[in-house]
């Protein structure tokens, strides 16, 4: 049996990058507790950490859906494609048998 080429679903690496981005502003929201509060990053983070962690979450919900649909999708085409194959090659061998 031949060997397909993997076809390389974009999705997943982006849900991965959209979850470090979260984990990072997840650890340094942290980090602004023990530091100093007139610290500009602390300034920021108290203003929008709110908003960048709801833009990450829609962010990682939208990139993991959008790589499960690609998938599945993908995936139901495979399977549609060897059933062709296999109903082809059933109809090829009962013609020789005749």
């Amino acid at each position: 049996m031949s060997e397909q080429p993997s076809r390389h679903n974009i999705f997943f690496p982006l849900t991965v990058l959209w979850g470090a981005a979260f984990v990072i502003t997840i650890l340094a929201a942290g980090a602004t507790l023990i530091s100093d509060p007139r610290a500009p990053v602390a300034i920021f983070l108290k203003e929008y950490a709110g908003i960048m962690l709801t833009v990450e979450v829609g962010g990682i919900l939208t990139m993991a859906l959008l790589a499960m649909a690609v998938d599945r999708r993908r995936t139901l085409q495979e399977m549609r494609e060897r059933a062709a194959m296999a109903a082809e090659s059933e109809m090829t061998t009962k013609g020789h048998e005749s």
